[in-house]
């Protein structure tokens, strides 16, 4: 249940729209629905652990920024 509260922040639109996620899908290639949820759960990690800086490869821009987005939807009082 936790996981699925967690999920309603986020879009699978913005997920489904980065391009290597259009590129693998229009290659009728396979994208688990553990990849979906993974910004989501790294974002949240990010509010939990209340970070205001986080370091990542390129690859993982998407993810940080879900942590970004999740953190000012959800501030801290």
């Amino acid at each position: 249940m936790d996981t699925i509260k967690l999920a309603q922040n986020f879009s699978f639109g913005d997920f489904a729209g980065r391009e290597l996620v259009k590129k693998r899908l229009n290659e009728g290639k396979k994208v688990g629905l553990h990849e979906a949820l993974y910004p989501a759960i790294q974002g949240y990690d990010s509010y939990y652990m209340d970070t205001d800086v986080q370091i990542g490869g390129a690859d993982q821009t998407f993810n940080m920024q879900a942590g970004q987005n999740f953190t000012k939807k959800n501030l801290r009082k």
